[in-house]
C-alpha cells in the first residue's frame, strides 16, 4: 500500500514518527509521498492564541517553553529522513491555501501527487478540507485524541481530565470537510482514572496512538472493511473560559498535592508479619 504523509516542515514529533515506523515494520505499506507545509505555523500558533484568548496564553507559553527545553518523550522532534527512507519518496513542498470559509486546502500540485497514493496521513496543515481529502484511494487519515461520540474539538485530553473521566478515547478517522466528524477506521479507549495531571493524560493518549496506523492499513487493505460513521457526534469543545480555566488550576493543584501526600505517607506493615 502506498502511503502519503502530510507534515508541517521537515520535523515530526515522536508520537507521529512511531506509528509510521511501526506501520512499515508490520505491514507491506510504504511511505511513497511526502507533502510538506512550506509555511508551518510554529510559534505563530501561540501568538494567535495570545491575541484571541489571553487567559489561555500563560499556559500555552509555559507549554511552549517546556517543550523547547525538556519536551516529554512523545514530543521529541525528529527529522523526517530519520523516520523514513526519503530516497525514492516523492517530496512536494507547498503552503496551504486559505479558503473563504472553514479550514485550508492544498494546491492542485499537492492534490495531484496524493492521487498516486492509496492513503494519506495528516500530521500537519491544520484543518484540511477540499479535493485533497478524496485524492488518495482510501482518503486521508487523521488522529483525534478524543472520542468523537463524546469529545470533539480541543484541547486534547483537557476536558476528560477536567471532568474526571475514567477513560479517554483515541480515534484514527478518515476525515471529511466537517470538523471531527470523519469515519472511524480505528479507535481505542485509554484508562486515565489514575492520572493526576493533564500531561499524564496526554502521555497515555499519544502512546496509545502507536499501533493504530498499522491496524488502519490492515483494515483498509481488506476489501470487506468499511469505516464506521458516527451518527451522534459529541459536543464540540474549544479553549476553556476563565471559570473553566480556574477549575482546571484548582483541580491540578489538588491532584498534585494529593499525589505528594500519598508518596510521603509511609506504608503500615501488618503486625502479624513482624
Amino acid at each position: 500500500m502506498r502511503v502519503g504523509l502530510l507534515i508541517d516542515g521537515e520535523i515530526m514529533e515522536e508520537w507521529m514518527a512511531r506509528p509510521v515506523e511501526r506501520m512499515e515494520a508490520e505491514t507491506d505499506a510504504t511511505v511513497t509521498t511526502v507533502v510538506e507545509n512550506a509555511n508551518p505555523p510554529g510559534y505563530r500558533r501561540y501568538l494567535e492564541i495570545a491575541r484571541n484568548d489571553g487567559i489561555w496564553t500563560s499556559m500555552q507559553a509555559a507549554k511552549m517553553l517546556r517543550r523547547t527545553i525538556a519536551p516529554p518523550g512523545y514530543r521529541e522532534r525528529r527529522h523526517v529522513s530519520e523516520v523514513i527512507d526519503m530516497g525514492d519518496v516523492a517530496h512536494y513542498r507547498c503552503p496551504p491555501v486559505k479558503t473563504d470559509g472553514f479550514g485550508t486546502e492544498l494546491p492542485p500540485g499537492a492534490v495531484s501527487v496524493l492521487a498516486d497514493t492509496d492513503v494519506a496521513v495528516r500530521y500537519g496543515f491544520g484543518i484540511l478540507v477540499g479535493d485533497a481529502l478524496t485524492a488518495p484511494t482510501n482518503g486521508v487519515l487523521s488522529y483525534h485524541h478524543g472520542n468523537l461520540r463524546r469529545y470533539r474539538g480541543r484541547p486534547a485530553g483537557f476536558w476528560e481530565y477536567l471532568h474526571d473521566e475514567g477513560t479517554a478515547g483515541v480515534t484514527l478517522q478518515r476525515i471529511t470537510d466537517e470538523l471531527d466528524a470523519g469515519r472511524i477506521v480505528v479507535e481505542d479507549d485509554v484508562a486515565i482514572e489514575d492520572c493526576t495531571t493533564w500531561g499524564d493524560v496526554l502521555g497515555r493518549l499519544y502512546r496509545a496512538s502507536d499501533p493504530m496506523l498499522a491496524e488502519a492499513v490492515r483494515r483498509l487493505d481488506d476489501p470487506s472493511f468499511e469505516p464506521t460513521s458516527v451518527e451522534d457526534l459529541g459536543s464540540l469543545y474549544t479553549r476553556p473560559d476563565p471559570t473553566e480555566f480556574a477549575r482546571f488550576l484548582t483541580k491540578s493543584l489538588c491532584d498534585r498535592v494529593g499525589e505528594i501526600g500519598r508518596m510521603a505517607t509511609p506504608q503500615r506493615s501488618d503486625a502479624r508479619d513482624e
